[in-house]
């Protein structure tokens, strides 16, 4: 062929396969990117979901719309969107408008109710007298399905307070069953942060897989927060158990007092890349 004319076919090629990521990356903006409203307990309309919780009980902190569980993506039947039940799924983050304890450090404690729905019908609820951890929600495919099967999960956190300086803030991971179209939390009981204990997800590269990473100081320390050298944890998503598992165990080189998520992260990804 000449190679006059390999040039510009090589060019169109590329911008073929270009103009495809943008239509993913519009597609998946459009439809899977929750949209979030924050408001008072005083708002009383039924789009805010007070037909699903007492509103005299519980004040809400966050609202989030998904528009869609599902990432669209290009097959070769044309662009891959998510049926309706998995559609315009509401999320609804409430705290006990009445005091449920007090932390070890005297700060007071309140429930947490988590609602997830698809208008009227409540697919999820979590309640505890555990204070909410923060307002912080989180829509992404923790559990690497298929590229064109690529279903989000539902992440949150609530917290318990541990004496007056200690706290555990376990990970919920809400997965969407279709068979019952219900959400169940999939998470890991090694999935929590706490003083000098962490957890995070991370990517080793962009769109590459997501493995959770659990950071806890080895041996005794002789401070509550003097520098130790810390035990990585990797876990991925096992799809012939449906849980999450170790996939590798590390140690850090370096010595910390408390979860350094910006260096930890950057250890792993050099000791795995080895």
């Amino acid at each position: 062929m000449n190679k006059k004319r390999t040039v510009p076919i090589l060019l169109l090629v590329i911008l073929v396969l270009a103009l495809i990521e943008i239509g993913v990356w519009y597609y998946a903006k459009k439809f899977s990117t929750p949209s979030t409203i924050q408001n008072g307990s005083t708002q009383q309309s039924s789009q805010f979901g007070t037909d699903l919780y007492d509103a005299n009980k519980w004040e809400l902190l966050k609202y989030l719309k998904v528009h869609s569980l599902q990432v669209p993506s290009i097959s070769p039947k044309g662009v891959v969107i998510a049926p309706p039940e998995m559609r315009n799924i509401n999320v609804y983050l409430l705290k006990s408008i009445t005091q449920t304890g007090v932390s070890g450090a005297e700060a007071p404690l309140y429930g947490t109710n988590f609602i997830v729905a698809r208008g009227a019908k409540i697919l999820y609820q979590f309640t505890a007298n555990s204070r909410y951890r923060d307002t912080q929600i989180e829509v992404r495919d923790v559990t690497n399905d298929s590229p064109h099967k690529s279903f989000l999960e539902i992440t949150f956190s609530t917290y318990d307070s541990v004496g007056a300086s200690d706290y555990i803030a376990s990970m919920h991971i809400l997965q969407y069953q279709p068979d019952s179209d219900s959400f169940k939390d999939i998470s890991n009981k090694d999935f929590y942060d706490s003083a000098t204990s962490g957890f995070t997800w991370f990517n080793l590269y962009l769109n590459s897989t997501t493995y959770g990473l659990v950071a806890d100081p080895t041996g005794t320390r002789e401070c509550h927060i003097c520098d130790s050298h810390y035990i990585y944890k990797i876990y991925k998503w096992d799809t012939t158990s449906n849980t999450f598992v170790v996939y590798k165990t590390l140690t850090s080189d370096g010595e910390y007092g408390f979860v350094a998520w910006p260096e930890m992260i950057a250890e792993v990804g050099r000791k795995m890349a080895q």
